[in-house]
Order: structure tokens, then C-alpha cells, then sequence
């Protein structure tokens, strides 16, 4: 062997540098060939060649100064081999490589020098490496305990080295995964999948997938590959077709949609310039384009490319999942459970303690009759068993030989199993796989792989659907007014069915709830339903948002509110029925979208209606809710007595809180703010700025009195955003006596950490010096220029702004909704112009989602009166003009 060339050797710089070009020569050439239109895997079999060259040489190069004896030596007792995608011959643009070096390990061996070489030229040419070297003995004994390596061994490749040891090796690799090893194997091999399925997601229609390992992504056609070849001895889907482990239609499935995933891997790498493997939002606007997606009236092109993407990962997993079901090896325990444990439950069924299968005999009888085989889904849920996968594929063929028309023994079978209150969620994905749910339920069909490219949901319409259902059965374990109301549903079949049609209407043109009420009403016609149930399926699918409208953008102690919205609803079982259905529609949403603040204001308008539809009076929840803050005021030993209102009005302060106040105020908080209130002769303006450490928000609180006219809420958004926070909500509170409570929630972005003390005194000193007219807002803008607006998320697109005004929905004011983009500084305007339309604001909503706002206001003249109905146009025109004006100012580098 030759010494290595000293660091300064001008031969290993260019020696290096060639090494680097010819990788990059490799890649270009792909690259033009995956432009040019070549397929994914031709692309992945011109990188594979490439690579594999340029190991071979570089392994040739570390091995140069050996003689020709010790060269022919190394030749006939070593090996490198490529494993994993390297061995597939299927990598991707910026693939790691996947190495095994076969040697003796003494501590003499040259190889091993060589190969400690060969991996260094390997990292400094660009290629990542995965690599171990170990004799063959070892390399099994290690792929017995790690399911990683021993999966990538399955279609291992030569490239250098002994042919005879490498034969070898490969034997003895199949005969530990083959017949009497084959379970060790499968266990090994599912286990692991999904432990890694969980990881990415854990199902194949979540928005942002990870191509390689997401579930339907190529990791499971991996997989299936890998016991293709212990259960049949090819990994080849074409072999494995042709052995009858896959029908012509699976196989098909399986390589239509490996072309599709490899090919946007590629293009994901390349884009890149690195191994990237999630399709972000970014990536799926910009593939959208690239493949040419048009879009519909009720399509996006990315939302075009998208179902395309899920119809392909869903096909993905329904074929390996059958496959495994099918592959997988017999239990004694299972056999012995069916052939002698099992308990004949009529003619046609038997069960276990976790399964219910056709008797022996029945299962042609059972899968000719559509009624025998939604009660075999019937008896499942109400024993809570399992059905056996593996006979998916038998009743896939059967449901689609029956005819369109659902017999009504069918439908009343089906209606029995919605009734179920635990395990309904597996049972109807299996039937939803299997073909029966789309029987049954043709209008679910359209919502197949359907994406809505926004931020706001996580899953596909179909998979958000069904996770619906899993969602009402934890709501009813739950001791909460809401976990009340879904234990006292009475109709559970309607809930569970009225959820799985709530969404149906999308992907259309027309509004999508209007869209679903017509869906509904033939979905209760095809099943038959009857009187109450016939009227209120359509109902809630038609008003599943309203809910979710009213709780989250209305004053919930309005009795007016109250009122109208218990018309609307109608009755008791009907209320419960589209609150729970409100709520496992939010939950299903994706992670962390339905917090305590939504629940606790569901669950206040769902108890204000209730007790206006139960005949209680309006308002007495809050008259008891006063009554307790007075008996808890006196309990605390601050005073004998609560304060009394001092400037002619009758009653004490609590009698002045608005109800909004008094309902939603946790008493700790009440108590503490009128022992603040009691000092306003001494301190006639309290500010206090806290940082919650848990919440990483600072909440600000505002006590002292007000007039008409002021301008109090526009000041305080304005100084709040000049100081560079971002307003995250807002209570406003003015006591029939002017008194002024106001709370704001705000992020400071100007501290990723723990507030310091001094920026919270710094905030309280520039309220109170703008309160005090000391200073002005404009001052404070002039001073830090904070105002601007805050960047689009992930690529969504930026809505119009809309001014909404109702003056029918409150009884004492007129409400106000405004829809924009987020910006710093935009809850300011909105106040401004508010104040500079002689409007005074007494009650807000702020709710921020992403980069959309939502802002509600409260307001009433100066004399404390409604807005006069001619007086809208022109407040909806100027608040308009306000915020565009603002948006034109501070937007336009934001693409406004």
C-alpha cells in the first residue's frame, strides 16, 4: 500500500475536485432527464449507475497500492455491497448511500484501512454515507436484532468484490427470514412500520406529507416488497403478481403510484439541492404549476394535485394492507380460538372474545346478501368485536355486485350500527375500505382524498370525517357540560350520521352546507328515516357551523341572541345534537384547535339556549352567577358589603357588570378587580402588565372610568401596538356606570423568553402616559415605526376584506365584523376609525387564526343608541377605506 499524500498535495485538491464534478455530472444528467420527461424510475436507475461507478473507483483508488497478489486476495475474501435504496437501484437525487463491507476484521486486514479511506473520499465528494463493516457471520446476528438493517439487506446488490462470499451471504440473509423464521420476520417488519407511520402522521391524508415514510408514502411499498421476498422470494411487484400474491389491478395500483411518489421525491431533492422529502404547502403550490394542474370553479390546482396525491397514498396503503392481512402468518392461538372457543351466535356467525366471522360454510351466503353483511358490522359494533381484515378483498367484490338500489333491511341494519356507542369509528374506516360505507352512502364518494388547502384543517374532508365519529365517543367519557350532553343524546345513529354528511357538500361551487342539506335529505330518504329524524338530518347538516358562528362572534348573555337562536333551534334533543356535533367537527380539525376558551363558550350558549328552550327564565344563570359573587365578596373579608354605585343609580357595583362580564370572569379575577375598583378615588387609573409563563403571553389590565367619546379602546390598541405587540384578544367590559374593565392579550415578539420585568414596566408607564394625554399614539408610532403588516403563512393566499353590520342580532347595540389579513397595527385602525365615527365600542371578540382576524365590535352612538340603519353604508365604506389605506401604506413590500 502507498502512504497518503500530504495534506498540501496539489494532485489530492484536484483529485478531489473531480471526484466532486463527476458527481455533479451524474445528478445534472438526471436532472435533465427527469425535465425531459423520463420516467421516475428511469431517473432513479440513471443516478443509481452513476453512483455505483463512482464507488467502485473510489474504493479502486483507496485499494491502489496494493499488490497484485494482496489485490486478488482482497478480490476473493471481501465484498462491498450496496444495500437499502443503494441495493433497489432506486436512489433519489441526494440519497444517502447505503453500504456493506464484508471482511475478515483482524486487526492486519488491509481492507479495512482501505475501506476507513474510502469512506472519508466518500464524504469529501458529497455523499452521504451509511455504512458498516463487519464479517458476514456479525452482519447477520446484527440484522437479527435490528429490523433496519435487516430490512435493507433484502435486495442487496455486488459491487466489488467476492461473488462466492456475497452468494453466500445472501442465502443465509433468506434463510433467516424464510420459512420457519418467516413470523420473526413479519413481526419485525409491521412492527416497525408502524411505530414509523405513527411518527410521520399516522395517516396517509394528513396535509403535509412526508413522501418516503408518511403513511402511503414509498416506505410501505418498501415493505411489501421486503415480504414479497420472504414470503415468495421476489421483492418485484410484477413477479409477485404473476406468483398470484397481487391481482393485476393491486399490481398496477402499487407501480402508478410508485411513479407518482419517486417522481416527486426527485423533484423535491432537486428543488432543494438536498434530500428534502416533505411536501410542504409551498412545494404542493409550486408542483401544482409545475405539473400543469388547471383548477376548477371548485378546484385550486393544488387542491387538484393534492387528491391526486392521497388517491395514490390511500391506494398505497389499501393494497399493502390487504397484502399484509393476507401474508400474515396463522396464529394456533387464533385458529384454536375460532375452530373451538368460538360461540355460535345465530346461524350465519360466530365469535370470539375479539372477532365475529361467518360459521364454516356461510361466508358466500353472507356476502351475496347485503343485509346479512351490514349484520355482520352490526353484531361486530354491538358486541364490540373486531371482523377480520383479511376478508376485505372478498367484500370489496361483493359490494360492488349488488345493485344501487339499498334494500330497507339494509338501511335499518346500517341505522342499528350508527347507534353504536363504542368502537364505531374502526368499524365504519373498515367498511369505508371495504366498499360497504360508500353503499350505503354514495354521497361520501365525492369527498374521496378531497383537500382544503388552508391552514386551518390537518387531515383530508374523509379522513377529518371519520375522525369525527372516534371524537364523539371520547366526548362522552368526558365529565364536562359538553360530556353531559352527548351522554343525553338520545338519537346517536342521526349524530353519527349527520357527521358523516356535514362535510359531503364539499368540492363543489355552491356553498358547501347548502350543498350537503340536499345530500341529507336523499340519504334520509334512501334509509328510510321517518318524522323527526327525516327533518333534523338535513337540519344539522345545513346549520353545523351556525354554532360555532354565534358562540365565538356574539354577546351569549344577549337575551335577544338567546331567544333567536333557540327558535331557530327548535328543541332540547336537537340543541344537544348540534352541540356535540359542533364539537367533533372542531376537534377533528386537527391538533389543538378546539381549546377550553371555545369549549367554555359552546358550552355558555349551549346552557343559555337550553334554558330559554326549557322554559327557564332568560338571564337567570347570570342573576345566580351575581348572586354568588355578592355571597363570595362578603365571604372574602375585604368589606361587609360590596361597593355601591356612587352617582345616583340604585343596586351595588355587581348589579352594574355587564353579563358577558359576569358570566365569563372567573370569581378570583371578579373579586380582585373590584378590590381595584374600590380604589379609584385614590388611584384613579390601575394599569398591570403580567407575563404567564405557561402561555408565553402577557396580559394587561385596564380599570378606571370612562365617558362617551373618549376614545379609552382605540388609545389603548394604539399604544400596545406601537410598542410592538400584537394583539391576541381583547375583553372589553364597561359597567352601566362607566366604568371601564378591559383585558388584552398580547405576544411581544421582541422576547422569544420570559419577559423581563422592565419591558412590562415600560409597557404600563407608555399606557398611562398616553391615558393620562401626556403623550399620543402618533407620538409613540413616531418613535419605534411599528406598524406593518404580518407575512402570509406557508403560501396561503390573502383574503379580501369584509365590514359586516347587524343591527338585528343585539337588542342594545349594533354588531360589527370585520374579516382581514393580520397586521401589526391593524386592531389600531379598526379602533380609530371606530372613535372617528362618534361609534363607542362596549364589547369586542379579537380572534387571530394564522395570518386571518377576525374582529367583532359591540358598538352604539354617543347617546347610547343603535346605529341608525341609514348610517351603515357609509360606517361600512369608511372603515373599509381606513384599512386599505392602511394596507396600501404599510403593505404593499407584503404583496398587499
Amino acid at each position: 500500500m502507498t502512504s497518503s499524500p500530504p495534506l498540501g498535495d496539489p494532485q489530492l485538491h484536484l483529485r478531489l475536485q473531480a471526484r466532486k464534478d463527476r458527481l455533479l455530472s451524474v445528478r445534472e444528467s438526471a436532472r435533465k432527464a427527469h425535465q425531459s420527461g423520463r420516467s421516475a424510475l428511469q431517473t432513479a436507475s440513471l443516478i443509481s449507475r452513476g453512483v455505483d461507478q463512482l464507488l467502485v473507483d473510489l474504493l479502486s483508488e483507496s485499494l491502489a497500492g496494493a499488490s497484485p497478489e494482496e489485490l486478488s486476495r482482497l478480490q476473493e475474501g471481501t465484498a462491498m455491497i450496496a444495500v437499502g435504496g443503494t441495493g433497489r437501484g432506486e436512489l433519489a437525487p441526494y440519497s444517502d448511500v447505503d453500504l456493506l463491507f464484508l471482511c475478515d476484521l483482524s486487526a492486519d486486514n488491509p481492507f479495512v484501512r482501505c475501506v476507513q479511506g474510502m469512506v472519508r473520499a466518500c464524504w469529501d465528494t458529497g455523499l452521504q454515507l451509511g455504512h458498516r463493516v463487519a464479517t458476514p457471520a456479525d452482519a447477520l446476528e446484527f440484522a437479527s436484532s435490528d429490523p433496519v438493517f435487516a430490512t435493507a439487506l433484502v435486495e442487496m446488490r455486488l459491487l466489488w468484490g467476492s461473488q462466492r462470499l456475497f452468494e453466500s451471504f445472501r442465502a443465509g440473509f433468506l434463510r433467516r427470514i424464510s420459512r420457519g423464521h418467516y413470523r420473526t420476520f413479519y413481526d419485525t417488519c409491521v412492527q416497525a412500520r408502524e411505530a414509523e407511520r405513527l411518527q410521520y402522521g399516522g395517516t396517509e391524508r394528513q396535509l403535509e406529507p412526508e413522501v418516503k415514510r408518511s403513511p402511503g408514502g414509498l416506505r410501505d411499498i418498501q415493505m411489501m416488497r421486503w415480504l414479497g421476498m420472504a414470503r415468495f422470494g421476489t421483492p418485484d411487484i410484477d413477479l409477485l403478481r404473476r406468483s398470484d400474491a397481487l391481482t393485476f389491478e393491486d399490481a398496477q395500483t402499487l407501480l402508478n403510484a410508485q411513479e407518482f411518489l419517486q417522481r416527486i421525491r426527485t423533484e423535491l431533492h432537486f428543488h432543494a439541492g438536498r434530500a428534502q422529502e416533505i411536501l410542504t404547502r409551498d412545494e404542493q403550490l409550486r408542483m401544482a404549476e409545475l405539473l400543469g394542474f388547471a383548477g376548477t370553479a371548485a378546484q385550486r390546482p393544488v387542491e387538484q394535485f393534492m387528491q391526486q396525491y392521497f388517491r395514490h397514498a390511500t391506494g398505497v396503503m389499501d393494497v399493502v394492507s390487504r397484502f399484509v392481512e393476507r401474508e400474515r402468518p396463522r396464529r394456533w392461538r387464533t385458529v384454536v380460538e375460532r375452530l373451538v372457543l368460538s360461540r355460535r351466535d345465530n346461524q350465519y356467525f360466530r365469535a370470539t372474545t375479539r372477532e365475529i366471522f361467518p360459521a364454516p360454510g356461510q361466508l358466500p351466503e353472507v356476502l351475496q346478501n347485503p343485509e346479512r353483511l351490514f349484520q355482520w358490522f352490526e353484531l361486530a359494533g354491538s358486541y364490540g368485536l373486531q371482523v377480520p381484515p383479511e376478508t376485505t378483498d372478498r367484500i370489496r367484490a361483493a359490494c360492488q355486485s349488488y345493485p344501487p338500489q339499498v334494500p330497507p333491511a339494509v338501511a335499518r341494519r346500517f341505522l342499528a350500527l350508527l347507534q353504536t356507542d363504542r368502537g364505531l369509528e374502526p368499524l365504519l374506516r373498515q367498511m369505508y375500505a371495504n366498499g360497504m360505507l360508500t353503499y350505503v352512502l354514495p354521497e361520501f364518494r365525492g369527498v374521496h382524498c378531497l383537500l382544503q388547502f388552508n391552514q386551518y384543517h390537518a387531515y383530508t374532508v374523509d379522513e377529518h370525517t371519520l375522525r369525527t365519529i372516534g371524537e364523539v365517543e371520547h366526548l362522552r367519557s368526558q365529565q364536562t357540560v359538553l360530556g353531559k350532553a352527548a351522554r343525553e343524546v338520545k338519537h346517536l345513529a342521526l349524530l353519527h350520521l349527520s357527521l358523516l354528511l356535514h362535510d359531503a357538500g364539499k368540492g363543489q361551487v355552491e356553498e358547501h352546507c347548502l350543498v350537503g342539506e340536499r345530500l341529507a335529505r336523499d340519504a334520509a330518504a334512501r334509509l328510510g328515516l321517518k318524522g323527526f329524524e327525516q327533518e333534523t338530518l338535513p337540519f344539522l347538516v345545513r346549520h353545523h357551523l351556525d354554532m360555532t358562528l354565534v358562540a365565538f362572534r356574539r354577546d351569549l348573555q344577549d337575551p335577544a341572541l338567546l331567544m333567536q337562536f333557540a327558535r331557530q333551534i327548535g328543541n332540547l334533543e336537537t340543541l344537544r345534537l348540534l352541540f356535540v356535533h359542533t364539537a367533533a367537527d372542531m376537534l377533528a380539525v386537527g391538533p389543538n384547535t378546539f381549546t377550553s376558551w371555545k369549549e367554555d363558550l359552546l358550552s355558555q350558549l349551549y346552557q343559555g339556549t337550553y334554558e330559554t328552550l326549557s322554559g327557564g327564565p332568560p338571564g337567570g344563570a347570570v342573576d345566580q352567577r351575581r348572586y354568588e359573587l355578592r355571597m363570595l365578596w362578603q365571604q372574602s373579608g375585604q368589606s361587609a358589603a360590596v361597593p355601591k354605585i356612587e352617582s345616583g343609580g340604585a343596586g351595588d357595583l355587581i348589579d352594574s357588570l355587564p353579563a358577558h362580564y359576569v358570566a365569563n370572569t372567573p370569581a378570583p379575577q371578579v373579586m380582585s378587580d373590584l378590590g381595584a375598583i374600590q380604589q379609584l378615588d385614590r388611584m384613579p387609573l390601575q394599569i398591570r402588565a403580567t407575563f404567564d409563563e405557561e402561555t408565553r403571553r402577557v396580559e394587561i389590565l385596564v380599570i378606571t372610568s370612562d365617558r362617551p367619546g373618549s376614545g379609552l379602546f382605540s388609545r389603548i390598541c394604539g399604544t400596545l401596538t406601537a410598542k410592538g405587540l400584537s394583539i391576541l384578544a381583547a375583553n372589553i367590559c364597561t359597567t352601566s356606570q362607566q366604568l371601564v374593565i378591559d383585558r388584552f392579550t398580547v405576544l411581544d415578539p421582541d422576547f422569544s423568553g420570559i419577559i423581563p420585568s422592565f419591558r412590562l414596566r415600560e409597557i404600563e408607564d407608555s399606557l398611562r402616559q398616553v391615558l393620562e394625554e401626556k403623550v399620543t399614539v402618533e407620538d409613540l408610532f413616531l418613535r419605534n415605526r411599528r406598524l406593518g403588516v404580518v407575512q402570509s403563512v406557508d403560501g396561503m393566499c390573502r383574503e379580501p376584506v369584509q365590514v359586516r353590520i347587524d343591527n338585528h342580532v343585539s337588542d342594545s347595540a349594533t354588531v360589527i365584523d370585520v374579516f382581514a389579513n393580520d397586521a401589526r397595527g391593524l386592531l389600531y385602525i379598526i379602533a380609530r376609525a371606530l372613535f372617528n365615527l362618534d361609534l363607542s365600542v362596549i364589547l369586542a371578540k379579537i380572534t387571530t387564526h394564522v395570518d386571518q382576524v377576525l374582529d367583532v365590535f359591540y358598538v352604539t352612538t354617543q347617546e347610547g343608541d343603535k346605529l341608525p340603519e341609514s348610517e351603515e353604508p357609509r360606517v361600512e365604506r369608511e372603515i373599509l377605506e381606513a384599512i386599505e389605506q392602511f394596507n396600501r401604506r404599510y403593505g404593499a413590500s407584503a404583496g398587499l
